[in-house]
């Protein structure tokens, strides 16, 4: 699941990868801001289960928040995994 499709890099098998997209691609998760091995399985409004391997961490959001304001919570998201230990 975690092997890159042949079309796009940051995709996986119904898994998003923590890596720069193709050009001309919007980008899906938060490359340079947390480790290459996150992955992400993106839900609608917000929801999301992110797993960080090296941290051991797995974050579950049940939230609600419009596509176009994700933004602000994806960044606090990469702080957050950044921030954890190792």
């Amino acid at each position: 699941m975690k092997a890159q499709s042949p079309n796009d890099k940051s995709y996986g098998g119904h898994l998003w990868l923590n890596r720069t997209r193709n050009e001309g691609r919007d980008q899906v998760l938060f490359p340079g801001k947390a480790p290459s091995d996150v992955f992400a399985a993106l839900g609608h409004l917000g929801q999301f289960v992110v797993v960080s391997p090296q941290h051991r961490l797995t974050i579950v959001r049940l939230g609600n928040t419009p596509d176009d304001q994700l933004d602000p919570v994806n960044d606090q998201l990469a702080k957050l995994i950044s921030v954890f230990p190792k």
